[in-house]
């Protein structure tokens, strides 16, 4: 995934750039669903993948005093660069998102190992295992859409408010 001669501040570079698209794709994610609790969950990422951005680029000026002049073209998981969601359905973004989410856990991952200090290599391991928990929340998400499809088509889904309770 990450080239044998980058350097840790192209490491970097790809890592923000992803990062970037990560947060895009949630919002175009966003645009799609109706239900208030999964725009929450969705809103969530959204600030996650910005957060991570920032803490990027902090280490990037901390470590190297600069930020990359160039970002990469493209990030590490090229399937979020869906120019429209329109035709896909929300599952369908759910299990892109969970692929991206898993890659960007190995790449955090691989991207440890390459770099030589101990501040940068904490914060990558520190980002995979946030990227690992991100799958986790949109695993439980893909199977709730795959259970309770007529759940995610409303905007509040009312768990049995409207029944009344007779007896003891």
């Amino acid at each position: 995934m990450i080239s044998p001669q980058a350097k840790p501040l192209d490491i970097l570079a790809l890592a923000i750039k992803s990062e970037i698209e990560a947060a895009r794709f949630y919002q175009k994610i966003l645009a799609r669903i109706k239900a208030d609790l999964l725009k929450q969950k969705v809103r969530f990422l959204v600030r996650e993948e910005k957060k991570h951005r920032t803490i990027l680029l902090r280490l990037c000026r901390q470590r190297f005093g600069q930020v990359p002049a160039n970002l990469p073209e493209k990030g590490i998981e090229p399937g979020l660069e869906v120019r429209s969601v329109r035709g896909l359905k929300v599952v369908d973004l759910f299990q892109l998102a969970l692929k991206a989410e898993r890659m960007a856990e190995a790449f955090y991952r691989e991207a440890r190992e390459k770099v030589e200090d101990d501040l940068t290599r904490h914060i990558l391991d520190y980002l995979r295992r946030v990227e690992r928990s991100h799958a986790a929340l949109i695993l439980s998400e893909l199977d709730l859409l795959e259970r309770f499809p007529e759940h995610y088509d409303v905007a509040a889904f009312h768990f049995g408010e409207e029944l009344v309770h007779i007896g003891p």
